[in-house]
């Protein structure tokens, strides 16, 4: 809440808040304030809205509160005795209109991600139900469920090349004018492969060639894996590449690894995943088209052999 309220809330918005040094400060006053049983310090979504809301520019705003409540105290409280309780939450309502204003982005924030617009409702709704604490709560489990999902259920696609620009490969669900490579499959995987997705990988790669298999009525002889999204590799995906290119092999189709990462690669040959390496797709597609490459397993540059 803290860090949130200080984003919100600050005058330079080009100014970056660091969390470990906003961290740092409230354990050294809540540990300081421990000695003196004083309580944890901690930011109050309303009272922090308020203080903003009235111009506060530093914690004497505070004494000047502490100031006002005594005063009405001691010389208002026959005054205010008859007032209903709910008449004074108008100040706090008052106060959050600026939070409120934020519904407006919600429509936009659905265009864009249906997803953070899920977390965004749950958290909002369940603050104002529950409370800051179980709201921020059930906040942050709520997005580390969509965490979660991104990661098991990254994105993948079919990639194809343009006919006046053979070097290009772009999706061919995005770009109709890219054209599938007749025999073989270019698939792109945009996301670390690992124990999380390393199934979800798999099995959309079967699926991929399966209905190409069915639509097109021609044998696929290789499969070419763009990595150029797949920043990191951990040992559960070294075991389904491998088990990936024994059930391709058993097809007569070959795996062949396009943009690998330095990462990825050490990792593959760490390993001992032998799998035809490129540098880019087009050499790769070229190599299973028959033109063979130089295979560029120190990313030397690629020659064509005459």
């Amino acid at each position: 809440t803290t860090k949130t309220m200080a984003e919100k809330t600050k005058e330079e918005p080009l100014v970056v808040l660091s969390s470990n040094q906003e961290l740092l400060a409230l354990g050294i006053a809540s540990g300081i304030g421990g000695f003196f049983l004083g309580y944890p310090a901690f930011a109050s979504l309303s009272r922090t809205t308020l203080a903003h809301a009235v111009g506060a520019k530093s914690q004497f705003h505070t004494f000047v509160s502490v100031l006002v409540v005594l005063i009405v105290l001691l010389v208002l409280t026959r005054a205010l005795y008859y007032l209903p309780y709910t008449s004074l939450s108008a100040i706090i309502i008052y106060a959050l209109r600026s939070l409120f204003k934020q519904m407006k982005q919600l429509p936009a924030l659905f265009r864009a991600d249906v997803l953070d617009c899920i977390v965004w409702l749950s958290t909002f709704f369940s603050v104002l139900g529950l409370g800051i604490a179980f709201g921020l709560g059930i906040g942050v489990g709520v997005s580390m469920i969509v965490l979660v999902y991104n990661i098991s259920y990254p994105k993948a696609a079919i990639v194809g090349r343009f006919p006046a620009l053979p070097w290009l490969f772009k999706d061919v669900v995005r770009y109709s004018d890219a054209k599938e490579v007749p025999g073989i499959i270019v698939y792109r995987f945009d996301a670390a492969l690992n124990f999380a997705n390393k199934e979800w990988f798999r099995n959309n790669l079967r699926n991929a060639l399966h209905a190409r298999s069915v639509s097109t009525f021609t044998r696929i002889h290789s499969v070419v894996v763009d990595a150029s999204s797949m920043t990191r590799i951990d040992s559960s995906g070294l075991r389904i590449l491998k088990k990936v290119q024994t059930e391709l092999a058993k097809d007569d189709i070959e795996l062949i690894m396009c943009n690998c990462r330095g990462a990825l690669r050490d990792a593959l040959i760490r390993y001992g995943l032998t799998v035809p390496r490129y540098l880019s797709v087009f050499d790769g597609v070229r190599y299973a088209e028959g033109k063979k490459l130089h295979n560029t397993e120190d990313d030397t540059e690629v020659v064509t052999i005459v």
